[in-house]
């Protein structure tokens, strides 16, 4: 009977205790919620791991550049001679003449092979704070590579859907443009600065040189001016719009300007269409849309212009030797040479990064006057720094060659802030 008593009794403290545990966790839960880490939380994380991670890179790197020396380190200290030129180590019980130091070279070997610096724990992207704010106030994301490392590839004759903040420099030749027999050179000044996350603009300066049989001619032609706004951003599609006004500043007299204003409100979308596989090597596609009307003003002339642009990047050869920037530091004697500049809050195109562009663009005149006319072009994009792009690019027509130039040549220079 006592046992039998003593059985329930605690059978009747644990529920008791159980039914008190549970009401106090929920009520601890209901004036205590749990917090949901910040941003400037996470930013302080990632802060601390990539120094963790950058500490045991450099690490291994000590480690494999100690194994794979041919002399024979004994685990005294060194003494380190900075020169003009070189940097040499002196073992203190080494009496040799200086003709005998040990030449380090800074510059690793082969470095020239393509790689890819970008690694996915190097920057995060700001979490949204809604549209309203964002396009407001929300800041410039500096990137040019999406959080899977895609990167955004800027077309030849179109505005990307992503807010980018680069200066580029075109020179672009015409052979007999727009059927006539006047050759175009043109130098043109190009910003696409982004003001916040969502908005930007677009502005183009071009200076043309006319060769016409009867003379030439020179002076700046009509300029172009574009607000831009993105509407939906994610890892693998942006929506965007470009309002392109270009305003008649070239003189129409010699042929340097179209002699009206003219809007062109474009609809720009950005797909991610992932690596093909069937290649060995590392690689990433995307496709552009593009698909708007332009209007002139004063007459009224309209034409649907679309574009379709794909891109195929990846790594090729580096043709600049890494930039390296010396260390010294006397509590342990390490010595650390870093290359490059990693972004705290985004990564910029990886040094070699080569893309293969083709460009169908397309122009239909909505008065029925005129047929469709359709050009390709074929072009190349090289990242010869972390700041400087080259690109070259050969531009087309398709159809009713005698309407249309029969060739162009574009050559490019780009700086990447």
């Amino acid at each position: 009977m006592r046992r039998y008593l003593a059985h329930e009794t605690a059978l009747l403290l644990a529920r008791y205790c159980g039914c008190y545990a549970l009401a106090w966790f929920i009520l601890t839960a209901s004036f205590f919620p749990a917090r949901a880490q910040t941003y400037e939380e996470l930013l302080r994380e990632n802060a601390v791991l990539k120094e963790r991670i950058r500490q045991l890179e450099a690490q291994l790197h000590r480690h494999r550049a100690t194994s794979s020396d041919d002399h024979n380190h004994e685990h005294h200290e060194h003494q380190e001679l900075i020169t003009p030129r070189a940097r040499v180590h002196l073992h203190p019980d080494d009496e040799a003449p200086p003709d005998t130091y040990r030449y380090v070279n800074p510059i690793p070997p082969k470095w020239w092979l393509p790689q890819d610096d970008y690694r996915p724990y190097s920057w995060m992207p700001p979490p949204s704070e809604g549209f309203i704010r964002d396009l407001l106030f929300g800041p410039v994301i500096d990137t040019h590579r999406s959080p899977r490392g895609t990167p955004w590839v800027h077309p030849f004759t179109i505005e990307p859907a992503q807010i980018h903040r680069d200066a580029f420099f075109f020179y672009k030749f015409t052979k007999n443009a727009e059927g006539s027999p006047v050759d175009e050179h043109e130098l043109e000044a190009h910003l696409d600065w982004g003001l916040t996350r969502r908005f930007g603009f677009v502005l183009a300066v071009p200076f043309l040189g006319l060769e016409d049989p009867a003379g030439h001619q020179t002076g700046f032609g009509d300029i172009e001016f574009a607000p831009r706004i993105v509407w939906i951003e994610s890892q693998r599609f942006f929506l965007a719009s470009n309002i392109m006004f270009t305003f008649p500043t070239g003189d129409t007299n010699r042929d340097l300007g179209r002699g009206e204003a003219t809007i062109a409100p474009f609809l720009t979308t950005w797909h991610d269409v992932g690596s093909w596989r069937i290649i060995p090597w590392r690689n990433w596609n995307q496709v552009h849309l593009n698909f708007g009307p332009e209007i002139g003003l004063e007459s009224g002339d309209t034409s649907l212009l679309y574009t379709v642009v794909y891109a195929h990047s990846f790594l090729g050869p580096r043709l600049l030797p890494p930039h390296f920037h010396h260390t010294h530091d006397d509590t342990n004697h390490s010595h650390r040479h870093d290359e490059g500049i990693i972004s705290p809050i985004g990564p910029a195109y990886p040094i070699g990064l080569t893309s293969l562009l083709f460009e169908l663009n397309a122009q239909t005149p909505l008065n029925g006057t005129s047929a469709t006319l359709v050009q390709l072009l074929t072009g190349v994009n090289y990242a010869l720094t972390e700041s400087a792009e080259l690109r070259f690019g050969v531009n087309f027509p398709l159809n009713h060659l005698d309407r249309q130039m029969d060739v162009q040549y574009i050559f490019a220079f780009t700086w990447i802030y």
